[in-house]
């Protein structure tokens, strides 16, 4: 099984605003900027974040169960 990867599913001109994982489509994370104008870094840390999140509690209990060589 390959291994979920965050896939972005809305822009904002070049700012990503949403995120789904690859393995969970259902899973879904819209960033939530600070201000009015959204900056590119900041919704792209949140998203990262969610993400590296959702795959700590979901997908690595999976992968802990595999035998490295």
């Amino acid at each position: 099984m390959k291994k979920p990867r965050l896939h972005v599913t809305k822009w904002l001109g070049e700012i990503p605003v949403e995120i789904e994982c690859t393995s969970c489509p259902e899973w879904r994370f819209r960033a939530s900027p600070s201000s009015h104008r959204p900056n590119r870094e900041e919704c792209s840390q949140q998203l990262q974040s969610a993400f590296d999140q959702h795959f700590k509690t979901v997908h690595a209990p999976e992968d802990s169960g595999k035998i490295s060589e």
